[in-house]
């Protein structure tokens, strides 16, 4: 008799985190039974949305919360529940971030190596470009000859500190991405390009071992028909996380430019461009100083269900990708968003570079159209749409329903029966 696998995890509901609603989907339409060992304070997390998420459950999924919330201790207390229930389980999977799912899995598979693991990286743990990027950044030694910057200044100490505590973090991070990569059974990843960067070098050996399984949307979680819409007003909406690098500054600028076209109260009659969730200050001060609350609006963070129902509901979804532009050939990032958009039904604005997995799926999927970063580009985009030059494209349903979470499950399901029952 077949029983059931046991997850670890950070994120899951009822947290409202990217990750977390990703496994959500996943075994929610996968045809095993599973526990889901995460956290009891889904608040504890910055990447945690500060919404309860108590209504996403599924029967074949069990989700016990850990009273730990310190990552070391949590750690520990996941491997040793699993230790005391091993004979319930066939099987083992790990999802990050952050990094302690894979480490309480590793010690799980060096005191049992019959379980089969299966290893899932929501993003990279070496070879970042974010980790790259960051590096090279507020360094303020060019500033000394313009700052009174001497040899004990403290901003300098404290940026050396910093730079040694996060290249110690770095190595941590490749050592246990290392291990993972040695022990696991099967590294799941989440779509082509994070494959290559995953696989290239060192890591090329252990490609056998990787699988890509794409972030999803699941059809039963969206409404029957089409929200309807609260006024006549084009809406653009972006839902999630944005922050520094990945920021709305292309689509404000963009707006701040087609106010001078349209003029500002003609265009805050014409469209309502909304963010739901995180935006940087940056951002904010821009809507501030070129007085655009009229027009940009943004929203605290908002439950999952209602999320997909204001995607439903909106015009144009917006998908902003970080401008690693002359930084990064291919980037390889693709939001869970992406997913949850097509799932939608709704057109997409996508804000990305030349070269993006994002790019790559939007054109798969036939779901929208894309801009790089410059604000001119974006603003003719919304000037098309807006002057009704620019309809919402015929996507290719065939493509998009590869993305279906139920579709999805059972190419996962088939891989745990090759791996666990017939390997």
């Amino acid at each position: 008799m077949k029983k059931k696998g046991f997850v670890i995890s950070w994120f899951y509901p009822p947290g409202n985190s990217s990750e977390g609603l990703v496994t959500f989907k996943l075994l929610k339409n996968s045809s095993y039974s599973y526990d889901v060992y995460t956290r009891k304070n889904a608040s504890y997390d910055m990447w945690d949305r500060n919404t309860n998420e108590k209504t996403l459950t599924s029967e074949n999924v069990n989700i016990i919360e850990s009273e730990e919330t310190e990552p070391r201790k949590w750690v520990l207390a996941a491997f040793r529940y699993f230790c005391a229930n091993r004979d319930k389980y066939d099987f083992v999977m790990s999802r990050i971030m952050p990094k302690e799912a894979h480490e309480a899995a590793l010690m799980i598979k060096e005191t049992y190596p019959e379980i089969k693991w299966f290893a899932s990286f929501g993003d990279p743990m070496v070879n970042s470009p974010y980790i790259r990027y960051i590096k090279r950044q507020d360094n303020p030694s060019p500033l000394k000859s313009y700052l009174p910057f001497g040899p004990g200044n403290k901003s300098r100490k404290a940026w050396e500190k910093n730079r040694r505590r996060d290249n110690e973090l770095a190595l941590e991070y490749k050592k246990i991405n290392d291990a993972v990569y040695k022990k696991a059974d099967l590294i799941i990843l989440n779509n082509d390009y994070q494959f290559d960067l995953a696989t290239i070098g060192k890591y090329e050996k252990y490609k056998n071992k990787c699988v890509v399984i794409p972030h999803s949307y699941d059809p039963d979680l969206y409404s029957k028909e089409r929200q309807n819409k609260s006024n006549s007003k084009i809406t653009f909406t972006h839902v999630g996380h944005l922050d520094a690098m990945r920021n709305s500054l292309p689509v404000l600028s963009a707006v701040n430019k087609l106010c001078s076209y349209y003029g500002r109260k003609k265009l805050s009659s014409l469209i309502s461009v909304n963010f739901y969730g995180h935006i940087d200050n940056i951002d904010k001060s821009f809507i501030l100083d070129n007085n655009l609350q009229n027009i940009v609006r943004v929203h605290p963070n908002i439950k999952y269900l209602d999320s997909l129902k204001i995607m439903q509901a909106s015009d144009w979804l917006l998908l902003i990708d970080a401008n690693f532009t002359g930084e990064l050939e291919k980037y390889p990032f693709l939001p869970a968003k992406f997913a949850d958009y097509v799932g939608s039904g709704r057109p997409i604005l996508l804000i990305s570079q030349a070269d993006s997995i994002a790019r790559k799926e939007l054109m798969r999927t036939k779901r929208g159209v894309v801009s790089t970063h410059n604000s001119d580009e974006v603003a003719m985009y919304m000037k098309a749409i807006i002057d009704g030059k620019l309809q919402a494209p015929i996507y290719n349903d065939k493509e998009s329903q590869l993305l279906n979470s139920k579709s999805v499950a059972r190419s996962f399901d088939k891989i745990i029966t090759s791996i666990v029952y017939n390997g």
